[in-house]
């Protein structure tokens, strides 16, 4: 049995596809001979999302100073009760980088960190005289201390060497839990009994996921459409917002010309008719996250930057036909003709939307469960924790645990 402390900065869904990632390869991973615990701070959802971490032991702190940083001196004494093996931090710029490389320089202990998307060029740019300051004073010696670094896909992995790290890279994805009792006939999608169709994006509302480009391109394809195409769609954003850019989504609308919703400001109830073209539907979570995907006709995701992006493997697990960028990862989804592939500008993405505004109901069940069969080929947690549990025990010396890895 492998004993692992895995490290990260927010426990609760504050961060994204991290929560979902992280809190799913541990649970994963339990089942795989590997003892896993997780040490992260609270924050104002923790009291509610911790429950859904059992049974993986949870070690939360209140961060002191500065919350974004994290830093909580219980960190390191309960690390010295726990005494792990191996430790796996899991995204950077935090509190738990310095610890990881201080405590395990001092005590001898192999570590593995996944950025998780955090080395993309368009992440680094991103707040970069902040993130240029943090690598020169901690970040720097905690990547190049470890002894392996875990890249989501290769584009991520020629991101580190960009940096001239030099130790192994595996390669190895996000997965994903194959969605119990969807049905095969999509229904009507819940709170338009006008019958159009929905295309959803579902996730952080925040400037990266070029949301204000998908926007601008959704209004040009529907002028573009006849009433029996474009016209018969709605875009619903779901999400939470980060930055204030949901209000900046919705000042966009007002100047081209979307008329929209706000389902919470406006007291929407799932089963009221909308006719605006534009539903900002809020967070979704749990079942009525399911609902959502269960009830949606079509995804899109036209990011500039992700490391593998989990709503996209959700919506293929719900048979949705997607809309992706190459900053999304997936090039398997496009090998696989489950995607319309889509670049980052307005006109590329609106010819992706006139794209699937053409096609009929059977095209987009088709595209559908192809996303599906791919899902259940190459990214399920099961196969995902099998590969961590391997690069661990290569990493602590245990022979042929790397037999099947892949390394760049």
């Amino acid at each position: 049995m492998i004993n692992c402390v895995n490290f990260t900065t927010s426990l609760s869904r504050n961060a994204g596809g991290l929560y979902e990632s992280v809190r799913s390869l541990v649970k994963a991973q339990k089942k795989h001979k590997v003892n896993v615990s997780i040490f992260g701070n609270l924050d104002d959802h923790s009291y509610v999302d911790l429950v859904a971490w059992y049974p993986i032991a949870v070690r939360a702190y209140h961060p002191k100073f500065n919350k974004q940083f994290g830093y909580s001196k219980y960190f390191a004494r309960d690390l010295e009760n726990i005494k792990p093996d191996i430790m796996h931090t899991h995204g950077l710029w935090t509190y738990p980088s310095v610890l990881t490389h201080s405590y395990c320089s001092q005590k001898s202990i192999p570590y593995i960190i996944s950025p998780h998307g955090m080395l993309d060029p368009w992440a680094m740019n991103n707040s970069r005289f902040k993130k240029i300051v943090a690598y020169h004073i901690f970040e720097k010696k905690h990547l190049q201390g470890a002894m392996c670094l875990r890249a989501l896909c290769e584009s991520e992995a020629n991101s580190m060497r960009l940096l001239g790290l030099r130790q192994p890279i595996c390669i190895i994805p996000n997965g994903i839990k194959m969605p119990k009792g969807v049905q095969c006939e999509k229904q009507m999608p819940k709170g338009q009994e006008n019958g159009k169709k929905t295309l959803l994006f579902l996730g952080r509302i925040h400037p990266k996921k070029g949301l204000l480009n998908g926007l601008r391109a959704f209004k040009k394809a529907l002028d573009a459409s006849p009433s029996t195409g474009g016209k018969a769609w709605q875009f619903v954003i779901a999400g939470w917002d980060q930055e204030g850019h949901e209000a900046a989504l919705m000042q966009l609308c007002e100047e081209i010309g979307l008329s929209f919703i706000h389902k919470i400001h406006n007291h929407l109830k799932g089963s009221e008719r909308t006719d605006a073209e534009v539903i900002f539907y809020g967070p979704a979570f749990k079942e009525e996250k399911k609902r959502l995907l269960e009830n949606t006709d079509a995804f899109i995701l036209s990011s500039f930057s992700e490391g593998l992006p989990m709503s996209v493997l959700e919506a293929w697990s719900y048979g949705i036909p997607t809309l992706i960028t190459p900053e999304c990862n997936l090039p398997e989804g496009e090998a696989a003709h489950a995607v319309i592939p889509i670049k980052t500008d307005v006109e590329a993405i609106t010819g992706g939307l006139n794209t699937l505004f053409s096609m009929s109901d059977q095209d987009l069940r088709d595209m559908g469960s192809k996303g599906e069969k791919l899902v259940l080929e190459r990214f399920t947690w099961d196969s995902v924790a099998e590969q961590m549990r391997d690069v661990y025990g290569w990493m602590l010396g245990r022979r042929d645990s790397a037999a099947t890895l892949r390394f760049q």
